[in-house]
This record gives structure tokens, sequence and C-alpha cells, in this order.
């Protein structure tokens, strides 16, 4: 599955200082993103912040790594995940006897909504990002479920 997030990132050091706000594998509800969204931005205002810190609100796909015995089996995973609209999949590390093939999707947006503690954005437009990142993710679904499908049919 993939994911929908709310993160807060220092612009210099993106991963290392990162602060997860708001996480779901399911579909998203919008009043709890912006109750999220709210309240944590009134917590970080109270601390006087001075770092250039942003929230960002993100959709992301599926993300898998499956290791396989032999180039052939690997191509086989790869050719099923490009066949279901996971355009960024393929073969990765080739290390003695296995073959390393990640599988990604290409369903993704990412979207700046508070720079420095202002909310850049109305709830309504939050609302909205809540609903396209919500038709993605059962976009998704969809390919996930026909991705186990067609890798059984390949493996019979």
């Amino acid at each position: 599955a993939g994911r929908i997030i709310l993160i807060d990132v220092n612009q210099k050091e993106r991963k290392k200082t990162a602060k997860w706000i708001f996480v779901t594998h399911k579909l998203a509800d919008s009043n709890e993103v912006l109750d999220k969204l709210h309240s944590y931005n009134e917590k970080v205002k109270s601390r006087d912040v001075e770092e250039a810190r942003e929230v960002w609100f993100a959709e992301e796909p599926l993300i898998m790594h499956v290791c396989c015995k032999d180039i052939p089996s690997a191509q086989k995973f790869v050719d099923v995940a490009l066949a279901c609209s996971m355009k960024r999949s393929g073969i990765f590390s080739i290390k003695d006897e296995r073959v390393m093939v990640e599988i990604i999707g290409c369903d993704k947006m990412e979207v700046p909504i508070v720079h420095q503690g202002k909310i850049l954005v109305t709830d309504d437009y939050v609302k909205k990002l809540v609903t396209i990142a919500n038709e993605k993710m059962k976009n998704i679904e969809l390919n996930n479920n026909k991705f186990l499908e067609m890798i059984k049919e390949k493996l019979k």
C-alpha cells in the first residue's frame, strides 16, 4: 500500500529531523488531517521555532523490494510491475546468489502547506488535497491487486 502523510521537515536536514504529524496507509479523513495540521502548527508556533521548517502534505506510492533467485525470475517481476503501471521498477542489485528488484508505483503528490509557521493554503484546499490523495490511494490498491493476481499467474 501507499501512504498519505503530513510531515514537518527542516529544509537543511530533511530526513534527520523530520517529524511525522500524520500518516495512514488507508484513505484519509480530511477533518483528521486538518485537526492534526492546526494543532501541530499551534504547538510549533508557541515554541517560536527559528529554523526554516516546512510542513508537506504527501501521498506516496507503493515501494516493494523483492529478492529473486535469478535474473529471469527478477525480470518476470519487473515485467508484471510495469504492466500494472508501476513504472519505476527494475533490477537494482545483483550479488552472489540473489537479484534484488525494486518496485515503485508512480502515483505521487507532494505539496508544501506550511512555511515557518504560516499555513499557506485554505482548509478547503487541504480537503481537496485529501480527496485527490484518496483517489490516488484507490488507484494504488487496484494496481496492487492486479499485480498480485498477475504474479500468481506467472508463478504457476
